[in-house]
């Protein structure tokens, strides 16, 4: 390194919306302080980039302040949060896209693992000039209104590892601090989410990359900090296992089954003559699990397998042997079977008080061709559980008078309406691997606000629920292994599309969950809808600037499925100008 170059770190902040690259320079006008805004109860990012200039950095570290408040008001340090985005690649670019659909082109690596701490494994003159912090502030639901200010004090330089076997190099060590102001608005957004969200959890998957055994005392508690971040993320609905844990629900020739041992099945199956006997125990333990952080709706896994095959599973019998049963979905010992599981099923859920928390899938994304025997399985699950509320994503407008709740594909959600007949509030919808093009989506390489804009759909749309496949599907397909840190396609999909948590990087990290930055978008974008919500409120009660605000919403920011604007520092405006209509509405 030249000695005559002048050794500085610099830094800039920066809201969510754009992400921070490893050679980004600071945008024109970048500032060392940054102003946000948020409600009660509520949670606000922003970024701060990071360059070493004239010295090489190997470590870097960010703390915050606590935050000082009016008339004496603190927010502790503890509601100020830092993470280290990670860069992962995506291997290829989503289809159809258009100019201006993405944030950058694949393949290409893209910060979005939020790590817990950070020390650089590119460093000296290999290492990328810019580095970047994620920082999330947590507004208590007391909180006092009123401005707030804190500072993220950054640290960066060289330290010689004798266990790197490094190059020996003058240590160094540089610093310098970042402003921010947190306007708490006079309202809270509700504790309780209004909308029904629901992003598939894979237990065995969590497990064996937690390095914990299905059901053990290790995994309950893997499985609260689970249930905890989904609901800190705003959700309320939680995909179940029963008898089948499958890792991929598709088509019979790609199955792999967890349930490869009894053990491994959460609904325990005896047989005594023609009867079954079934053990809810498991089951039990991860409802409760759930219910205990706020959630609203248990999802009961799908029974059969592209609709021909039912679901396999372990029955046990004398002398504590297992018996493996694959039946197909129409053979008469598995509706025998599956008529008398929803029956205990059912008894139980009503044992418990839980019907009303319980919905039921029958098959995922069945085919057109498919539905005389989706019918003929669903009508056994209706006789033997009167009742039980159904519910499948669906692509064919057939499916929508077959169950409650149809869930169609955003492209398909308005043939599905309008063919179910079913009010708006009754259909569903989901998003995953598809569509691509001009659609909203979550795919790694789109920029924010194509990701942030759904739930602005959402409410424009009348849409109650949404799902998606993919919280952590971190195995591959047809493959017996993938790293999600190395491939974020699962060997299949479009880069992110099967998860917005990362497992642990190594062991120290076990237990640790570790989230992203498309999924602190996604507890923002549910905060957006939240504050929607409450302006639609106050219009409906009457007040003008709401009125017009919503009418603004409705032509303007989201006119339609494709038709959504672009432009994320106009949604940020317009989320601001909520914001300060609602404090006004709420002010005491």
């Amino acid at each position: 390194m030249p000695s005559g170059i002048r050794k500085a770190l610099r830094a800039w902040a920066q809201g969510p919306m754009r992400r921070i690259f490893p050679h980004d320079a600071p945008p024109p006008g970048a500032r060392r302080a940054i102003g946000l805004t948020a409600a009660r109860g509520e949670c606000e990012c922003f970024q701060v980039g990071v360059r070493a200039e004239g010295f090489a950095a190997n470590y870097l570290v960010a703390e915050p302040t606590a935050l000082k408040g009016p008339r004496g008001a603190r927010l502790p340090s503890r509601c100020v949060e830092v993470f280290y985005p990670e860069y992962v690649p995506a291997r290829w670019q989503a289809a159809n896209q258009r100019r201006g659909d993405v944030e950058r082109t694949a393949p290409g690596f893209f910060p979005d693992p939020l790590l817990p701490s950070w020390t650089f494994d590119v460093a000296g003159p290999g290492a990328p000039p810019a580095r970047s912090v994620w920082v999330r502030v947590t507004i208590p639901r007391n909180a006092r209104p009123g401005i707030y200010r804190g500072e993220v004090a950054l640290c960066a330089g060289w330290r010689n590892l004798k266990a790197e076997n490094q190059a020996a190099m003058p240590a160094v060590e540089r610093s310098t601090t970042v402003r921010f102001t947190v306007r708490v608005w006079p309202f809270a957004i509700p504790a309780r989410p209004t909308f029904l969200s629901t992003y598939w959890f894979w237990p065995a998957q969590a497990a064996q990359w937690h390095g914990v055994k299905l059901w053990s005392p290790g995994f309950w508690t893997l499985l609260d900090r689970v249930a905890a971040d989904m609901q800190a993320h705003r959700q309320n609905v939680i995909f179940t296992p029963l008898i089948g844990a499958l890792t991929f629900v598709s088509g019979a020739a790609s199955m792999k089954f967890f349930t490869e041992r009894p053990e491994d099945q959460m609904i325990a199956v005896r047989r005594r003559g023609k009867r079954y006997a079934f053990d809810f125990t498991r089951f039990d333990r991860w409802c409760r699990a759930f219910f205990r952080h706020g959630f609203r709706l248990i999802e009961g896994e799908h029974l059969t397998i592209g609709v021909a095959q039912g679901l396999p599973f372990w029955e046990g019998g004398r002398g504590g042997k297992f018996v493996r049963r694959s039946w197909k979905a129409s053979d008469p010992r598995y509706e025998d079977f599956l008529q008398q599981l929803m029956q205990a099923l059912w008894k139980h859920l009503d044992k418990r008080g839980w019907r009303g928390k319980y919905v039921q899938h029958i098959a995922d994304e069945p085919g057109a061709d498919q539905a005389m025997a989706y019918a003929r399985v669903a009508g056994i699950v209706s006789l033997a559980a009167p009742g039980i509320e159904k519910l499948d994503a669906i692509g064919d407008a057939v499916y929508g008078k077959l169950v409650e709740h149809p869930v169609p594909v955003e492209h398909h959600y308005e043939k599905v309406l309008r063919a179910s007949g079913l009010p708006r509030e009754a259909v569903w919808v989901y998003y995953c691997c598809a569509p691509t093009g001009p659609w909203p989506n979550r795919f790694l390489e789109y920029p924010p606000v194509r990701l942030r804009i759904l739930p602005w759909l959402f409410f424009r749309k009348g849409i109650p629920a949404v799902l998606h496949w993919g919280y952590n599907f971190w195995g591959g397909f047809k493959k017996e292994s993938i790293n999600p840190w190395d491939d974020t396609t699962g060997n299949r999909w479009p880069a992110g599309d099967p998860m917005v948590v990362y497992p642990p990087r190594n062991a120290s990290m076990r237990g640790t969950i570790i989230g992203s930055i498309r999924w602190e978008l996604t507890r923002e974008a549910m905060e957006d809808y939240e504050y929607l919500c409450m302006c639609r409120d106050l219009a409906e009660r009457g007040n003008a600037p709401a009125q017009r605000l919503l009418h603004e919403v409705e032509r303007r920011v989201v006119p339609d499925w494709t038709t959504h604007t672009r432009d994320d520092k106009y949604l940020m405006k317009v989320r601001e100008r909520m914001g300060q209509l609602l404090a006004k509405a709420y002010r005491r």
